[in-house]
């Protein structure tokens, strides 16, 4: 736990820095240790979840779309959801969503007018939990 060394008082990494409470943070130390606490809360499993796979959208007309699903462990409904793809999207849209629990439904949709052939590529989605503090 960080320490301000004005005040002596300690806060979890769970929770923000109040400066009413805890205290303006007087040193370069103080100001490190917050930082750090508030990467690990940004970065740590119960924040940011991620989860990948292999996928290949196929030939999509324009106007059509593809839906596939993505594991991520402890994603809930109400969570933020993101998703990524290792190639060229051609302008397809790529939409991301927590459809059920430890499940992100990522969609596909073409509307540039042509048929695009998106190749196999990692589609990657994260999850940043609405409830996270």
């Amino acid at each position: 736990m960080p320490r301000n060394t004005t005040t002596g008082v300690c806060t979890s990494p769970a929770s923000s820095w109040n400066p009413a409470v805890d205290g303006t943070p007087a040193t370069t130390a103080d100001w490190t240790a917050l930082l750090a606490d508030q990467n690990a809360m940004m970065t740590g499993s119960a924040f940011l979840l991620t989860g990948s796979t292999t996928y290949d959208p196929g030939s999509l007309a324009d106007g059509g779309g593809a839906t596939t699903t993505v594991t991520v462990t402890g994603a809930a409904l109400g969570d933020f959801a993101l998703a990524s793809f290792s190639l060229d999207l051609q302008g397809v849209l790529m939409t991301a969503y927590v459809s059920a629990a430890d499940t992100v439904s990522v969609r596909f949709q073409n509307e540039t007018t042509g048929i695009v052939d998106l190749l196999s590529g990692t589609l990657r989605a994260s999850v940043m939990r609405a409830g996270a503090s």
